[in-house]
């Protein structure tokens, strides 16, 4: 996920979904009349491959130090709209 936030309030403004982002993705900013933007990218990684009656499957999880807020927020995408940025951390804190 890549979440673009108020430099200086922290409210989030947008964001782009998904787990793994291209290079085209990250290279996304958005501008605002009369507001800075910033992004935050939150890239999900392989935890664990493994094969069950034949077939391959792959788990993934967020790449963040706040991996669980990433799991909630990737079960439910407009969900990233309860937090905003922390301007000192740049992390998530629910409003």
């Amino acid at each position: 996920m890549i979440i673009f936030y108020n430099k200086k309030s922290g409210e989030i403004i947008g964001t782009i979904d998904g787990r793994v982002h291209d290079e085209g993705q990250l290279k996304v900013s958005i501008t605002q009349p009369n507001i800075e933007v910033d992004k935050i990218v939150c890239q999900w990684k392989i935890s664990r491959q493994y094969i069950k009656n034949g077939k391959k499957y792959t788990e993934f999880e967020p790449d963040n130090v706040q991996k669980d807020t990433f799991i909630e927020i990737d079960k439910n995408s407009s969900s990233v709209y309860q937090y905003k940025i922390d301007l000192e951390t740049k992390k998530l804190i629910k409003i």
